[in-house]
């Protein structure tokens, strides 16, 4: 199958993409730092709920998704980029069957070994519901997972996956998003977040300004300057990929980082065949899902990690 309608067919240097997706995702940072700084000195936090629907973080949430919509659409319209909004085929009803099953089933098989080994999995998603029966606890989670699906939905495969995909062909763009992606939403409090950290904006700055160094020496001297580059490029997806395995603390923790690195994967393979961002939308939604489910039905009752 063809690549997905509407990224550009000319491909441009690696290093400009990155920085692309670099200045988003700073944009995203900043943002979501003015939303908290807004709610707190209007004091959204303390506001009541109403029908145990949390109005403060419903509020900020919905502000802070807002802003990452009108970022994406922005974005798209400026640099040509398909926003994704069409719908999914009936051919392509498999990608979202791959999309929805494929958490569900490596969140169980986590669930399973953490629950073998013992380690809580509300320890691996840092969450814990003194009473997650409650009609409260539902709402909190459920503005959470409106909040995070479409924000993950339109960084990853707006942002990160429209820009790498004029860099790229086919798959090769869903390995470059899967790993990009993963290296910025993948977060050490649990499972995803669009918003990357601080230090991992200052390492990605870092490394395209070396790219783009390199890039430069390539077109002044050639051959060799080229080869320089890819290696750079390639130690440091080695030096993550080493970062990550030596932060890993239990099988159960890392069965978790691979099973949210493969749902990026599902979501970027399932957007460049389909061309329709509610595909990996579902993908988000499915894991942030059955995480939730895991830790409120499974694991009730337990003590905080």
């Amino acid at each position: 199958m063809s690549p997905k309608r509407g990224f550009a067919s000319a491909k441009r240097p690696l290093s400009t993409e990155l920085g692309v997706v670099t200045a988003g995702l700073v944009v995203l940072f900043v943002w979501s730092r003015l939303v908290g700084l807004a709610a707190s000195r209007a004091a959204v936090g303390s506001l009541p709920s109403v029908e145990w629907v949390p109005v403060g973080p419903a509020f900020a949430g919905g502000l802070f998704a807002l802003g990452v919509v009108a970022l994406a659409g922005a974005f798209a319209a400026v640099r040509g980029v398909d926003a994704g909004l069409s719908l999914p085929s009936r051919a392509d009803l498999r990608f979202v069957g791959l999309a929805v099953a494929t958490p569900v089933v490596l969140v169980g098989v986590t669930a399973f070994v953490g629950l073998y080994t013992g380690v809580p999995y509300s320890s691996l998603t840092m969450t814990y519901y003194p009473d997650p029966a409650s009609p409260a606890t539902l709402a909190l989670v459920g503005v959470g997972t409106a909040v995070a699906v479409p924000c993950l939905a339109v960084t990853c495969q707006v942002l990160v996956q429209g820009s790498l995909a004029r860099a790229f062909d086919g798959g090769r763009a869903v390995l470059a998003t899967t790993l990009v992606a993963a290296f910025a939403t993948l977060s050490t409090a649990g499972g995803l977040t669009a918003v990357p950290e601080r230090g991992k904006l200052a390492g990605a700055a870092a490394f395209v300004l070396a790219l783009a160094v390199l890039r430069y020496a390539a077109d002044a001297v050639g051959g060799r300057a080229r080869s320089l580059a890819a290696a750079t490029a390639s130690l440091f997806a080695a030096a993550l990929l080493l970062a990550g395995v030596a932060g890993v603390e239990s099988i159960a923790a890392g069965l978790f980082a691979l099973a949210h690195l493969a749902v990026l994967g599902v979501a970027a393979y399932a957007y460049e065949r389909t061309g329709s961002l509610l595909v990996p939308a579902l993908a988000y939604l499915s894991v942030s899902l059955s995480n939730a489910a895991v830790v409120l039905v499974v694991e009730a009752g337990g003590t905080p990690f």
